[in-house]
């Protein structure tokens, strides 16, 4: 169960600290990170090029430094959650 703990305004934006059971946030981020892990797993073992299509580039190099952005951030969510913490930027 989510408990607001505390909150603050930043522009148009409000920030909403939340106590949430570790376990379940935990185990989200966990899901993202393996998810996540598997996708550079098989890129990574089985590399493709990078190339144009009318006019877009698909380039596989940067789609692997996002992935492994992605690792770094679930990584820093699961630390939070066995923290007990969970921020939540809401726009309003």
């Amino acid at each position: 169960m989510r408990r607001v703990v505390s909150r603050s305004a930043c522009g148009a934006h409000f920030v909403f600290i939340f106590r949430l059971a570790g376990e379940t946030a935990n185990a989200m981020y966990q899901t993202i990170k393996s998810q996540t892990l598997s996708l550079i797993a098989e890129l990574t073992v089985n590399p493709k090029p990078s190339y144009n299509v009318d006019g877009q580039s698909v380039l596989w190099t940067d789609y692997l430094k996002q992935l492994r952005a992605t690792v770094e951030w679930c990584d820093r969510q699961i630390a939070q959650s066995e923290a007990g913490v969970e921020e939540i930027t809401i726009c309003r």
